[in-house]
Formats: structure tokens, C-alpha cells, sequence
């Protein structure tokens, strides 16, 4: 005697939008498995299954076991949805407003109004300002948004005493058109130009600030940099005030000096101050030396000394310097151009050929000079 397998059938189908696999009359040996897997089209989603006429749900797969017997299997597809929560405040609306249900991979447009008196404040998009714009569309909708939209109250013109009216709401006019007074326009009055004969240009004369102390090489401070800025002012110094007392301020002292007739030793002392507060670019005397006559010697004398700090060495020299003040302010010259190396050579090449009373003169200066330097 032999026997037969038994074989079943089991029919699968699938609606639009999908597919499942295998799929149509399946034929399956007694007591055996047979799995069926279920694919939705894009933009679409199980809907439900149904096995042997009742549903299992929104499954993509479904294994029948120990077969032993026909049966049925079929899917349903929909269109996969996300939804966009719309709401709006009291004085407007969002249209549509609610839980709107969007097929995903489609765009939806919402509208926004407000009402009289009020006006669009700021429209949020999934908690993020979009401001205050009338309308906002979801393009290719793939998840769920949300959408809010806030108003504001028209703002009144007219401003105090409420005689102002409200702006009007939604682009309708409630206010009085105004009446505008066109502005009169005044006769055009040619007038014929006046001819100014020129004025002279008046210079601009400098006064500096007052020099307080004597000044010369190394010396820092207010007092030099008002010493700089006048030379500078003179045209006679070339660099910013530094408030330092370098070589070329130096050099520009001694052009000052030799410009307005005072000895040319680049110290300023109380005859160069005193020169200093007289107008800048005044009128200077001819002076092409470094020594002024006898009668301006013995103040020159005088401020070379003090400016050097040796006023007590040549204190006992006073009565013989005022005969032969010439050679005296020389003398000095000669010794802080030369350092004080060579003092006695340098005075005697420069006068060698002077009276024997002016030599005497010289040869207490340098002896005093030589004195203090020790």
C-alpha cells in the first residue's frame, strides 16, 4: 500500500501601492512552513493583513505553520501620513488649523489672519520664528510638524488725548482721508554776489608755555618738550617733541640761538627763555656769529655757566669778563665742542693772535672750568 503527500493551497494577494511575496496560489506540503513578506510602494505603509478572512494587523511579514489546510492571505496599503499641529491665538486664526493629516512626500500651505484691530506678530514653525508672514507651505512632507502664529493689537496715531484712530486692520481703511495743503512755494529772490576785496592773511602767531629751568644735553621733561615744540614751530627742529634733550635737539638750539643774536652754546638758559616768550617767527637781528657784542656778553657768559653748574668757579672772574667778553664766550664754545680734553690748545690756536688781556681772560675761564670738571 503507498500513500500520498497531502498538498494545500494558500492564495496571497495584494492590494495597490504594494506588493507581497510569493504572491497568488501557493502550494504547500502537509505539515509544512510557508512565510510571506509584505513591501509597501514609497510613500505608502501597511494597512492591514488579513489571514484566512481575519486581520493580524499592519504586519510586513506572516509564517504559517504545521499547514494543514487552504487558506488566504491579503494585504491593503495606504499612504503614509504625518501630521502638522496648526493653532493661532484669539485674535487670528491658522487655516487649516488642528491635526492636519499630510501624505507624506506632498506639501501642504497654511494661511494666516488676523483679526480687525490686530495684526500678524510672528509665525513659530516647529518652535523657530519664520516672522510675521501671512502664509507658510510644508514642502515634501516626511515628518510631523508643528505651526503657531501669535498677533498684536494695531498701534494708534494722533499720540495723547486718544484723538488718534487705529491703523487700519487687513489693508481697509476706517480713517478720514486727510486733506494735504499743497506747500506754497516762495518767489525766487536773485541776489546779486557780493565782491570782497581779500584781507591780508594774518598769521597765527605761538606763544609756548613758559621755561622754568635751565636746560641742556640730557635734560628730560615738560620744560624740554615745550623747548621741542617751539623749535619745531620755529621750523628749526625736524623730529616729534620727545621730551628728551638729544643732539639734535641741541643743534636745533644752537640754530635758534644764532638766528635771534644770543651765543650759540645749545644751553638754554635765561636768555634764550627769555627770547622764548616772544611771538614765534618775530623779527630776529642780523647775526651771522656765534658771539654778540660786549654789551650782551656777560649774560651770555653768565647762562653758559649756570647752565653748566659751575657759577662759584668763575664767580672771582666777573669783573675781567665784561672788557673781553668776546673772547670769553668763545672760550666756552671751544670747550664743550672739544669735551674738555684739550681746552688749552684749542683756546690757544683760537686766539693766538688776541691782545695779552684777553688771553688773561681766557686762561682764568679754562682754569676754572677745568677746575669744576676735576
Amino acid at each position: 500500500m503507498s500513500f500520498a503527500q497531502n498538498i494545500y493551497t494558500i492564495t496571497a494577494s495584494a492590494g495597490a501601492n504594494g506588493s507581497m511575496s510569493p504572491s497568488g496560489a501557493v502550494s504547500v506540503n502537509g505539515t509544512a512552513n510557508q512565510a510571506f513578506s509584505i513591501t509597501p510602494a514609497s510613500g505608502f505603509s501597511v494597512a492591514d493583513v488579513l489571514v484566512d478572512g481575519a486581520s493580524v494587523g499592519a504586519v510586513t511579514s506572516y509564517t504559517f505553520t504545521n499547514v494543514l489546510a487552504d487558506h488566504t492571505i491579503a494585504v491593503s496599503f495606504a499612504a503614509t501620513t504625518h501630521t502638522i499641529t496648526a493653532s493661532a491665538d484669539a485674535n487670528g486664526s491658522v487655516s487649516p488649523s488642528g491635526a492636519v493629516a499630510v501624505n507624506e512626500g506632498t506639501d501642504q500651505a497654511f494661511t494666516i489672519t488676523a483679526v480687525n484691530g490686530y495684526h500678524i506678530a510672528d509665525v513659530l514653525v516647529d518652535g523657530v520664528s519664520v516672522g510675521a508672514v501671512g502664509s507658510h507651505t510644508f514642502t515634501n512632507v516626511i515628518a510631523d510638524h508643528t505651526i503657531s502664529a501669535t498677533f498684536a493689537a494695531n498701534q494708534t496715531s494722533g499720540g495723547g488725548g486718544g484723538g488718534g484712530y487705529a491703523l487700519p486692520p487687513q489693508g481697509r481703511s476706517t480713517a478720514p482721508t486727510p486733506v494735504v495743503t499743497p506747500p506754497v512755494t516762495p518767489p525766487v529772490v536773485v541776489v546779486p554776489p557780493v565782491v570782497v576785496a581779500p584781507v591780508a592773511e594774518t598769521p597765527v602767531v605761538v606763544i609756548p608755555e613758559v621755561l622754568t629751568s635751565t636746560l641742556a644735553l640730557g635734560a628730560r621733561g615738560g620744560d624740554v618738550i615745550a623747548l621741542q615744540n617751539r623749535l619745531i614751530a620755529e621750523g628749526l627742529l625736524h623730529t616729534s617733541a620727545t621730551g628728551y634733550f638729544g643732539p639734535f635737539t641741541e643743534s636745533a638750539v644752537k640754530a635758534y640761538q644764532v638766528k635771534y643774536g644770543i651765543p650759540a652754546l645749545g644751553i638754554v638758559g635765561p636768555l634764550t627763555r627769555a627770547e622764548f616768550l616772544k611771538p614765534v617767527g618775530h623779527d630776529a637781528p642780523v647775526n651771522t656769529a656765534l658771539v654778540v657784542n660786549t654789551s650782551a656778553a656777560t649774560p651770555a657768559v653768565e647762562e653758559t655757566v649756570a647752565a653748566e653748574g659751575a657759577t662759584d668757579a668763575l664767580a672771582s672772574l666777573e669783573p675781567a669778563v665784561a672788557p673781553d667778553a668776546e673772547f670769553a664766550t668763545a672760550a666756552v664754545v671751544d670747550a664743550r665742542t672739544d669735551g674738555g680734553g684739550s681746552v688749552l690748545a684749542a683756546t690757544a690756536m683760537a686766539f693766538s693772535n688776541t691782545v695779552d688781556a684777553a688771553v688773561n681772560v681766557v686762561t682764568k675761564i679754562v682754569t676754572a672750568l677745568f677746575s669744576f670738571w676735576k
